[in-house]
């Protein structure tokens, strides 16, 4: 789980997120970002980008390509 919160997030406390954080089980993160609810992302692109990156390359499996695959077989265009 990733937690992406901002302390100047105006519509849900930053304690609120940083007890989601605290009570979720592993594998998790927390990202401080800046920023608004609704433009921390924006604002942060600098840390949210890479974040999520960072995120997805440890979470999601590593894609296995059979030879077929690589050389264009059954792989939609």
């Amino acid at each position: 789980m990733m937690v992406i919160h901002s302390r100047t997030d105006e519509i849900v406390p930053f304690s609120q997120g940083q007890t989601l954080f605290e009570k979720a089980n592993p594998p998790k993160r927390f990202v401080e970002i800046r920023g608004g609810h609704n433009t921390g992302f924006t604002e942060s692109l600098d840390t949210y980008i890479p974040a999520w990156r960072q995120f997805l390359d440890e979470c999601l499996p590593k894609q296995v390509t059979s030879p077929a695959a690589s050389e264009g077989e059954g792989v939609p265009q």
